[in-house]
């Protein structure tokens, strides 16, 4: 293995890769890369294949280890050690469904379908946090807040102030929250988008980027997926799942801030001062 040009990533060369597949690499495109992954399109003369390299907060090789559905692309994880994954799955050939000219009503008809199918995923499945509950959720609320409130103290945030960590705090706490968090629990994609969902035909879909899955509200992947395809996702879900999908984000960045990429705290300080203030326009 070798370590990426530029980012704390670890990669197989072609000769290691061609054991794993059992034929000789033709083709190796990169399509995504950003410090905590990569993602490559790999070829041999008959087949292809999407191998992706991880680093930091993920347990997707962990699920794909435990987790069944049809909903799934077979993966294997070819390492996995110290933080570090390497996984191939299989490559599948079928439009996103961003890249289909759908209506909302169809949009909406299949995010509604491969949700449900979610809902039957079996196995042991991994998960980052759990906030199904009132208690699991302001514990969440409450760490996210003190660090932010330390970002602050520090002066690493200058545009997120403490006014907005007080707000935040007395929304985080209100009856509608609180009612909405513990609404329709299940485990959550936590990145449900229209680049994560291939559409195969009728009623058969494939959802890859398992990453950060969590437990809490479903219908926080609603709301991501129709957003994401530019439909108004307050027509599916009310006004406190936007706002917890907001704080979601806000936690997102706080952990960047504060324990993977310190050096972008003020795109991150930006990005939770426009969160905070998308949710105080929604109460």
């Amino acid at each position: 293995m070798h370590k990426h040009p530029y980012f704390d990533l670890y990669l197989h060369d072609d000769q290691e890769l061609a054991a794993h597949i059992g034929g000789e690499i033709v083709a190796r495109e990169m399509l995504h890369e950003w410090p905590l992954s990569c993602v490559e399109r790999i070829a041999t003369a008959r087949r292809q294949w999407i191998y992706k390299c991880q680093f930091g907060p993920t347990v997707e090789a962990v699920f794909y280890a435990f987790a069944r559905s049809d909903l799934l692309t077979p993966t294997q994880t070819l390492y996995q050690a110290d933080g570090y994954t390497c996984t191939l799955r299989e490559y599948v050939d079928a439009p996103l469904i961003e890249d289909l000219d759908l209506s909302e009503a169809q949009a909406l008809s299949i995010t509604r379908q491969v949700r449900a199918k979610m809902d039957k995923i079996e196995g042991h499945l991994p998960y980052l946090y759990d906030i199904r509950t009132a208690e699991s959720w302001l514990s969440l609320v409450g760490g996210t807040l003190g660090n932010i409130a330390g970002l602050i103290e520090r002066k690493t945030y200058t545009q997120t102030t403490p006014d907005m960590v007080a707000d935040l705090r007395e929304w985080a706490h209100s009856e509608g929250v609180l009612q909405a968090v513990q609404r329709k629990p299940g485990y959550v994609h936590g990145d449900f988008t229209g680049d994560n969902l291939f559409v195969l035909g009728e009623g058969d879909y494939r959802v890859i980027d398992w990453q950060r899955p969590f437990y809490g509200p479903t219908e926080l992947d609603l709301a991501s997926m129709i957003g994401s395809l530019e439909f108004d996702p307050l027509k599916v879900v009310g006004p406190s799942i936007l706002q917890i999908r907001s704080f979601m984000l806000i936690r997102w960045f706080t952990v960047c801030a504060v324990r993977w990429f310190p050096d972008g705290t003020e795109t991150y300080d930006g990005f939770t001062a426009e969160h905070t203030a998308k949710i105080r326009s929604l109460v």
